[in-house]
């Protein structure tokens, strides 16, 4: 009985390691024939990228999917590691895990978002509603004094309104953390495009544009604000300033229609790049450098995405079939999203990551660890490599 036992068992063995060659055998051919009749459509990058996209954290059903109320008016952004959906009719915040932590119900006709570490500053543009969010609660639902133009916010809390008043040509109210108005700056000459604090909120840089002497000037003014006085400025004459930012402590981007200014704390000159005619399509700020997406048509073409250091040095570039529909710096790495596919990468574009699962893919938000929150039509998934 044993040796019947025993003949049985490799007689068994042996069945089962023919079927294994067999099923292996079958897959080979199956894999070298796709090859050989599709191999106009293969080629190394995409079955590298297929192989890394199965690493990426995206679950069609799980935690790790976001849903939300989809609109074109929606706004984005993080907290920390919370994602949080500004919507017209909605503030709400989702924890890591994708549950909602706050949901607060209010209108929005215009809405725009701005965050910094815990807290989400949500305001209704060309109105005078805003909300202030700390730690997943509503601190305050409250009114500007004007109506407001753009706000922004830095990492110490403190925020900034740029405001409409009757009388002024704008005006810029800056509040410390504890919503305690700090400094209030009225413009009468000249319009003001933006505004925003520095790190250690002691200084004001502000974005002004007018007329001087028959020319088109953007003016960049900096105040202190404990002293509550200018404490220089600098012109860029024949440029209109969209943007402004602290990406250093030391430095400060302007973002023109047409260059990239890169200015001291004190409002001197450090560098100066020309876009040599090529349109701007978007850009991002992150830490220590810019991203900025150009292309030499005002739509549709090529476009190529360039990185600039404080000094105004390039970095890198990266040249897109299409312009890409959203881009976003966190640290010292970008997510751009290019039709369906989400691009991960540094500054210097080093060893780029793609991701291709969201056919609805809108915008993302990138992490300082290179991975990033991807954001589809009611939907958002977190994507690392």
């Amino acid at each position: 009985m044993k040796g019947g036992e025993r003949q049985s068992r490799s007689s068994g063995k042996t069945i089962r390691k023919a079927i294994l060659l067999l099923v292996v055998f079958g897959v080979v051919i199956t894999v070298a024939l796709c090859l050989t009749v599709f191999r106009d459509r293969f080629d190394v990058g995409s079955i590298a990228r297929f192989f890394s996209s199965l690493d990426a954290k995206y679950i069609d059903t799980g935690e790790d999917l976001f849903r939300f109320d989809g609109g074109r008016e929606n706004r984005y952004a993080m907290m920390g590691d919370k994602l949080v959906v500004l919507s017209t009719d909605n503030l709400t915040v989702f924890d890591a895990g994708g549950r909602v932590s706050l949901s607060h119900q209010k209108a929005f006709t215009n809405p725009e978002l701005s965050t910094s570490g815990g807290v989400a500053l949500a305001y209704d543009r060309g109105s005078v509603s805003a909300v202030l969010a700390k730690d997943v609660a509503v601190s305050s639902d409250f009114q500007a004094e004007g109506t407001i133009i753009s706000a922004s916010l830095n990492p110490q809390s403190w925020y900034c309104f740029v405001e409409r008043q009757s009388g002024y040509k704008g005006i810029v109210n800056v509040y410390d953390s504890s919503q305690t108005k700090r400094f209030q700056w009225y413009s009468a000459e000249n319009y003001i495009a933006d505004a925003v604090i520095s790190n250690d909120s002691k200084k004001l840089t502000v974005a002004c544009f007018g007329q001087e002497q028959g020319r088109f000037v953007t003016k960049i003014h900096i105040f202190d604000i404990s002293d509550k006085e200018q404490s220089n400025h600098y012109d860029i004459m024949d440029s209109m300033a969209l943007s402004v930012q602290y990406i250093a402590a030391d430095r400060i981007c302007v973002v023109a229609e047409d260059r990239i200014v890169m200015l001291d704390e004190k409002g001197g000159l450090i560098a100066e790049k020309l876009f040599d005619g090529k349109h701007l399509r978007s850009y991002a700020y992150g830490d220590g450098f810019v991203a900025v997406v150009l292309s030499r048509h005002a739509a549709g073409g090529q476009c190529e995405v360039i990185t600039l250091d404080k000094q105004g040095s390039q970095l890198g570039a990266m040249t897109l079939d299409e312009a890409p529909t959203d881009i976003s710096a966190s640290g010292d790495k970008l997510a751009i999203v290019v039709g369906a596919e989400l691009r991960l990468t540094n500054k210097q574009f080093e060893e780029p990551f793609v991701w291709d699962k969201m056919p609805d893919a809108q915008s993302a938000l990138a992490y300082p660890d290179g991975s990033a929150m991807l954001i589809g039509s009611g939907r958002a998934a977190y994507i690392t490599r």
